[in-house]
């Protein structure tokens, strides 16, 4: 028994050691994560109360050792209106120190996705692949109880800046998935917490 703590603190240690640490503002992200020689990823969702009739309190998912304010249970994604990128490449400024923007153009391109088809740049694809819930496995493609078998994206340079008072989560950090559950004040002040998915086992 002591053996396996042994093991589990030493595990635990090397994982944190592995990560570094990101800066996310309302403006832009620096991630010393991401590859020098592979294409990065990064997924963006705003999030919702899975319970609206319960407001919470913000620091309360900051501090809190309540599993009542645990954030895989406290939210759910906003699954109409998402963003990513995977073409994240290298360009010879260390992600240690480069400014990937969110209302400036990087030099690679954003897909924006959605529920509907908002204009004529929005294009139909068939598989709608994201469930609203953190804890739903296997993934599925309703929403809300309804299914969305076809859902639309376009691409965008920009994805404009983060919304004052709003939460979201950023996905494709890390190498061991993790989670960051980002909110943005009145001020445009940001703070996060980085959680790892129990779905992940690294070890």
């Amino acid at each position: 028994m002591k053996r396996r703590i042994f093991l589990f603190g030493v595990s635990l240690v090397l994982l944190m050691s592995c990560v570094k640490k990101v800066v996310i503002t309302r403006r832009y992200i620096i991630n010393p994560n991401w590859s020098k020689n592979l294409p990065n990823n990064i997924t963006i969702y705003r999030l919702q109360l899975a319970d609206s009739s319960r407001p919470i309190i913000v620091d309360s998912i900051f501090w809190s050792r309540d599993p009542e304010y645990d954030p895989f249970m406290t939210f759910v994604r906003d699954t109409c209106t998402w963003f990513e990128a995977s073409n994240i490449l290298y360009n010879g400024t260390s992600f240690r120190k480069r400014k990937i923007y969110f209302d400036r153009p990087n030099g690679f391109k954003w897909l924006v996705h959605s529920c509907d088809s908002l204009d004529s740049t929005y294009h139909k694809f068939w598989w709608w692949h994201v469930s609203p819930g953190f804890l739903d496995r296997p993934r599925d493609d309703s929403i809300e109880g309804r299914r969305r078998p076809q859902g639309f994206y376009t691409k965008r340079d920009t994805i404009g800046a983060l919304e004052l008072n709003r939460w979201y989560a950023f996905e494709d950090l890390t190498r061991w998935d993790h989670i960051y559950f980002v909110y943005v004040d009145s001020t445009g002040g940001t703070r996060w917490v980085r959680i790892l998915p129990p779905w992940v086992k690294p070890f």
